[in-house]
C-alpha cells in the first residue's frame, strides 16, 4: 500500500487497512451481541431466583466483550499505523 503523509487526503484506501478493519469487525461483532441479546431475552423468572434461566445471556455478554476487545485492538493498532506515518 502506499504510504500516507501528514498532507495526504482521507480516502477510502484508509479504511482498508488492518486496523480500521479490525476494528469495524469488532463493532459489528459487538451489534449482533447486542440485537440478540434484546430480541433473545426470555420472559422473567416469576420466583426472582434466576437471572437467565440458559447460558444464553452469559454468551451474549462474552461475545459483547469479545466485540469490545477486538474494536479496541483495531483501534491500537491504527492509532499506531498513523502515528508512524
Amino acid at each position: 500500500m502506499q504510504e500516507l503523509t501528514p498532507t495526504a487526503r482521507f480516502s477510502l484506501r484508509d479504511l482498508m487497512r488492518p486496523g480500521c478493519l479490525l476494528g469495524l469487525a469488532g463493532l459489528l461483532i459487538l451489534a449482533v451481541a447486542v440485537f440478540r441479546t434484546a430480541w433473545g431475552a426470555s420472559s422473567p423468572d416469576p420466583d426472582g431466583l434466576e437471572i437467565a434461566s440458559s447460558g444464553h445471556a452469559v454468551k451474549q455478554m462474552v461475545w459483547m466483550v469479545v466485540g469490545v476487545g477486538v474494536t479496541l485492538f483495531g483501534a491500537l493498532m491504527s492509532y499506531v499505523e498513523y502515528k508512524r506515518r
